[in-house]
C-alpha cells in the first residue's frame, strides 16, 4: 500500500474510523456486596450506544465534522431542551438500527 500512496500527497490521503459510544452501559462488576441468602436476577444489558465517525486526512490539514449516528430522528433531550439539530457542532443522523 505505501508503494501505492507514494503517487499521492499526503492532503490527498484520508483516513476514517468508527467509534461506539455505550453511554447507559452497566458495571461489569462493583464493589457492593449482596447479603447473604439474596441472589441478583438475571438483567439485560442495555447496549443502548451513540456511534461516532472520524474523518481526517493525513497530514491533519483539513478535518470533517463529527458524524454522530443515533436511533431517534428527533431525540426527546433534544426536542424538551428546544435544540435545533442543524446548529450542532457535529453533523447528525439516525438510523432505526444503529
Amino acid at each position: 500500500i505505501r508503494h501505492q500512496l507514494r503517487s499521492y500527497i499526503p492532503r490527498d490521503i484520508w483516513n476514517c474510523d468508527e467509534s461506539s459510544l455505550q453511554y447507559n452501559k452497566q458495571p461489569a462488576y462493583s464493589n457492593v456486596c449482596k447479603e447473604s441468602g439474596k441472589v441478583l436476577a438475571d438483567i439485560k444489558l442495555d447496549k443502548t450506544c451513540i456511534i461516532t465517525f472520524y474523518v481526517t486526512n493525513a497530514d491533519r490539514s483539513e478535518k470533517r465534522k463529527l458524524l454522530v449516528i443515533k436511533r431517534s430522528q428527533t431525540p426527546q433531550a433534544f426536542c424538551q431542551n428546544k435544540i435545533n439539530i442543524n446548529n450542532l457542532p457535529v453533523t447528525y443522523h439516525f438510523n432505526q438500527k444503529a
